[in-house]
């Protein structure tokens, strides 16, 4: 987020990841080949650092969801940390790896050029399961949705690894490993193959140790998204990679789908495997400052997981109007000078010039306003009060949990944060430092106060999910492009490109990790909450307070 004074006035910001200068992020390369030819569609990317932290309060407090009383337990922390603001964050703990239910006996061997030279993979066997059953999947859909059978994959599908030389080239001779290691995978129309990275180091071995084995299918689906642009036509068309990367992205949303919801009689995919997913979207984004429309540009976090959740959630039929009817496309430029050195990142901490008194003084400048306008009250002005403990509580009636970590005081106007907490968003091995993931969480809190002020009763996860949705509502208040953006100036305070990736980053991290739990919603319906907003502003939020 970058901090605006009077004397510089209203600029758009950018942020930037601390690997991002290196990061070439899972880009799939449209109508840029292997050895110049305009035929392959290609991943590169370089490994990021590990998952989201998970959150510290305990699950008796985490249950009763937000909206509900906290008793005397108002907020904790899991371990102790000194309450000096310059002390490190603790180490961040990385969730258990998914693992897909594989009902399929397919064997990687019938189903791909696997080589004289493969070494077994952890994930080889939902290679198999997916390869057969995207491919029955397209033999089923393509008709419906293309009106043309489907031609399976001529070509074949080819793990790659150290000293293979009988992989096809696209545009040469033949395919270099050291080349697929740097695109991860990729398609070739010419040759009508796929080959995927299978090295022993390679980013996809790293993703599958850390979220799954089910990486592997999304990014084979994702793959086949291009075989089908090439069915069409599509891939003829010359169309901005940003718009063919947009439609794989929602084709492997659309398989992903079923696959999670019984369709699929090969293999079946649960909610920490589309958790997975989500971060993996995250860690393969663009780096932040790239323009998205250059060749080659593929789409923030925020833009790629749009994708993926619009194929999840409208099918296939979706992503075949994607290239005509695409989603908007937030900014991910560097615009300044000034952005590029500071990274779009504001420091930590509470004083003038860290991101907390930022975002507090832009909240309370944006909800009186916003509620002004809808004529619903008067919004009061918040304290925030950062907290290592239930000693640290002070309120003349039960506070009200928001979120694990986050709490009001209403009649004191006080929000109650958790520090460690907050510190643990804020450094994240994905995006680095992430100063609005932090802001997302904040926000959390001026959204619940606002729910009561426009009359919601909702509770539960759905109030969870509403108060998501304002956040992104209050977000897109920060964007200078916003063209309806209130004259009251909330000028202290802008996004930077980056930004809307460290939400869905905040978002993955405090979502519930099964679709039953029910208490703040999923990392997939809490992104969907917070994209609804930032696109639809407060009245896409509004229908969602009438139950």
């Amino acid at each position: 987020m970058t901090a605006v004074t009077a004397a510089t006035g209203p600029r758009r910001g950018t942020a930037f990841s601390s690997f991002a200068a290196t990061l070439l992020a899972w880009c799939l390369v449209a109508a840029v080949g292997c050895g110049g030819e305009p035929d392959v569609v290609a991943s590169r990317a370089e490994p990021s650092a590990g998952a989201a932290p998970a959150h510290t309060l305990p699950s008796t407090e985490a249950e009763r969801g937000p909206g509900t009383a906290l008793d005397d337990r108002p907020v904790t922390t899991t371990e102790p940390h000194e309450t000096s603001r310059s002390v490190s964050p603790p180490p961040v703990t990385t969730p258990p790896a998914a693992v897909p239910s594989i009902q399929s006996d397919a064997v990687l061997d019938d189903l791909a050029e696997i080589g004289d030279a493969k070494e077994p993979r952890v994930y080889d066997d939902l290679v198999a399961a997916a390869l057969i059953d995207i491919e029955e999947w397209m033999t089923e859909i393509h008709p419906l949705v293309h009106g043309a059978e489907w031609r399976p994959l001529s070509g074949g599908v080819y793990p790659s690894y150290p000293g293979r030389t009988d992989i096809p080239g696209c545009g040469e001779p033949f395919t270099d490993p050291a080349d697929v290691a740097e695109y991860v995978a990729f398609y070739c129309a010419s040759g009508d193959f796929v080959v995927y990275d299978d090295g022993p180091d390679s980013l996809l071995g790293e993703l599958t140790a850390q979220f799954g084995p089910s990486v592997m299918g999304i990014v084979l689906a994702h793959e086949y998204g291009h075989v089908v642009q090439d069915r069409t036509g599509d891939l003829a068309r010359r169309l901005p990679t940003i718009l063919v990367e947009q439609q794989a992205d929602c084709v492997a949303g659309a398989w992903v789908r079923r696959a999670a919801t019984g369709e699929s009689p090969h293999l079946t995919l649960s909610d920490a495997d589309i958790r997975g997913a989500l971060i993996t979207m995250v860690a393969v984004r663009d780096p932040v400052g790239t323009d998205q429309f250059e060749a080659g540009g593929h789409g923030s976090a925020f833009d790629r997981i749009g994708a993926f959740q619009e194929g999840y959630v409208h099918g296939p039929e979706r992503c075949a109007e994607l290239l005509d009817d695409p989603l908007p496309l937030m900014p991910n430029q560097f615009q300044s000078t000034a952005d590029l050195i500071n990274d779009g990142d504001l420091p930590f901490g509470y004083d003038e010039g860290q991101i907390v008194p930022l975002i507090v003084d832009t909240l309370n400048r944006y909800w009186p306003f916003q509620l002004a306008e809808l004529d619903a009250g008067s919004f009061p002005t918040m304290v925030l009060t950062p907290v290592t403990g239930a000693a640290d509580i002070s309120c003349p009636t039960t506070p009200r949990l928001v979120a694990p970590g986050l709490a009001t005081c209403i009649p004191d106007g006080v929000v109650f944060l958790d520090d460690g907490f907050a510190r643990r968003l804020y450094v994240d091995p994905i995006v680095g430092s992430a100063d609005f993931a932090v802001g997302y969480f904040i926000a959390l809190a001026w959204a619940d106060v606002a729910q009561d002020l426009l009359g919601s009763t909702l509770t539960g996860s759905d109030r969870a999910l509403a108060n998501d949705c304002l956040v992104g509502a209050w977000t897109r208040d920060l964007d200078p492009d916003r063209p309806s953006r209130s004259d009251e100036g909330l000028d202290r305070g802008i996004i930077s490109p980056g930004d809307l990736d460290e939400a869905v980053v905040a978002a993955i991290e405090i979502g519930d990790t099964s679709s039953d739990d029910e208490i703040l919603g999923t990392p997939f319906q809490k992104i969907d909450a917070f994209r609804a907003g930032v696109l639809g502003q407060i009245d896409a939020c509004l229908d969602r307070l009438d139950p």
